[in-house]
């Protein structure tokens, strides 16, 4: 789904896309993988074996006065071997069947965009092995130069990720990440960011995901910035408007905030950008878990399960779609940041099956899986997090649940013969038809807790008294 399509409920805005994106008067269909270098400049694309090639056909829609079509075919890898791709002209880099990778392998950087006008995009690619000083892609076209970049990632490149020195660029549906330098860069023009994922960058510089400096004028929305360290430096006579995203960083969010203004909706995890504009949360702990494939075109950051960002702003009327092209408002509200988390995806970091007595470990995070019908018995699940699971007919016989986290959970008909539950902290959740015999319940909080039909028999209820003291229950000794 290209750039455009992201924003099909807005007929305004259709309307001015249509206006300056004009259709591609040529198409060339790249047919081989080989770096060579255009035969002739004659309106064909052919080098000197007849194949059309990436560079030759940049090399025809250079000298063309119209814009120029070049699709690459998804799955491929498109390795450079003579330089920069240097585009003079509007042209549209698309790939189509996935995703397609120009590799420069560490010999240059892979677009320097120097157009005086006009529309490019580049969609559905993976922009990696560029060597610069100046950026992997560099944009320094004139006044009226736009170069769209959507459902592409720049990866792993020897450089800055994207350095917009001018121009106009709209990144949307991206993400920017494992470059060597930092990863978006900005010295001059105009950059509007929607949907965008910067995380892991900057090695040598301290992981700093993005650089504004000089007099550059962008927007951010609906974007997710992480760090290992620091997320943001805006210096000089920047402007820096964010709304919707997610800033998530071990060391500060930012070093220098000079020009930053908040829109609104963001959730930070310290308070150094100073967005204090409306629904804007600058104490979380956690937001974002670690980048990964989580479905869409390229690799995305879904949100943590106890975090900020879930569900906690009003979908607007743009946003119809996330960064993977899943739909928003799928449980009720917008998350904040690039990924709209839908039922079923907000599980905790060690929800990978397979789940066994074994595998699952003590302080592990199992926020909502899907353990039921599972036999968990002698599992050591002590200060273990698992809110909203699903422990329905799971077997933890003899399990070790101390001070775990067990709110908001299925646990009906769960087996807990044995079972160590001291201190756990059991709020609202079901253990209809649980079998608690021989369990030790001392201490707990279970407060709102469902209990029907709970067998209880020579167990140790949360106020130390016995059930079978009580009457064979613990019904009225819960607290």
């Amino acid at each position: 789904m290209t750039w455009i399509l992201r924003f099909a409920g807005l007929a305004l805005g259709l309307l001015a896309l249509a206006a300056c994106n004009p259709t591609a008067a040529e198409t060339f269909v790249v047919n081989t993988t080989a770096d060579t270098s255009d035969a002739a400049i004659n309106g064909v694309c052919a080098d000197a074996n007849g194949h059309c090639s990436l560079r030759a056909a940049i090399e025809e829609a250079n000298a063309n006065p119209n814009v120029t079509a070049i699709d690459l075919t998804g799955g491929q890898t498109y390795t450079l071997s003579s330089g920069v791709l240097p585009i003079a002209h509007p042209a549209y880099i698309t790939a189509s069947d996935g995703q397609a990778t120009i590799d420069a392998n560490n010999t240059s950087p892979v677009f320097d965009i120097t157009s005086a006008g006009g529309v490019h995009r580049l969609t559905n690619l993976n922009i990696t092995g560029g060597t610069s000083s100046r950026g992997a892609v560099r944009i320094e076209g004139g006044a009226t130069t736009e170069v769209q970049i959507d459902e592409t990632r720049v990866h792993h490149n020897n450089a800055d990720g994207i350095h917009v020195a001018s121009g106009t660029l709209k990144l949307s549906n991206s993400t920017i990440d494992n470059n060597q330098f930092i990863g978006f860069v900005s010295s001059g023009g105009i950059s509007d960011i929607y949907q965008a994922t910067i995380t892991n960058n900057s090695i040598v510089f301290s992981d700093l995901q993005m650089l504004l400096e000089g007099t550059p004028t962008v927007t951010m929305d609906a974007s997710t910035i992480t760090s290992a360290n620091t997320g943001m430096k805006v210096n000089g006579s920047s402007t820096l408007a964010i709304s919707n995203s997610v800033i998530d960083t071990t060391g500060v969010n930012c070093t220098v905030a000079n020009g930053i203004t908040s829109a609104g909706n963001n959730v930070t995890t310290d308070s150094t950008c100073g967005l204090a504009g409306a629904n804007d949360d600058q104490s979380a702990e956690r937001v974002v878990k670690p980048l990964a494939d989580n479905g869409g075109p390229v690799p995305t950051q879904m949100p943590d399960p106890n975090d900020g960002a879930h569900n906690t702003r009003t979908c607007g009327p743009a946003d119809s779609f996330d960064a993977r092209g899943q739909l928003r408002a799928a449980n009720g509200g917008c998350d904040k940041g690039a990924v709209e988390s839908r039922p079923g995806e907000l599980t905790g970091d060690d929800c990978i099956p397979p789940h066994t007595a074994t595998s699952m470990v003590p302080e592990g995070n199992y926020d909502r899986c899907d353990l039921s019908g599972l036999d968990l018995t002698d599992a050591d699940l002590t200060f273990a997090v698992l809110n909203v699971a699903n422990l329905s007919g799971t077997n933890l016989t003899r399990a070790l649940l101390v001070n775990a986290a067990l709110s908001f959970a299925d646990a009906s008909g769960a087996n807990f013969t044995n079972a160590n539950l001291s201190e756990a902290v059991l709020i609202q959740s079901n253990f209809s038809n649980a079998d608690f015999t021989g369990a030790f319940l001392f201490g707990a909080n279970v407060q709102a807790s469902t209990f029907t039909g709970a067998i209880w028999n020579g167990t140790v209820c949360v106020d130390g008294t016995l059930s079978d003291d009580n009457g064979g229950t613990c019904e009225g000794h819960l607290s």
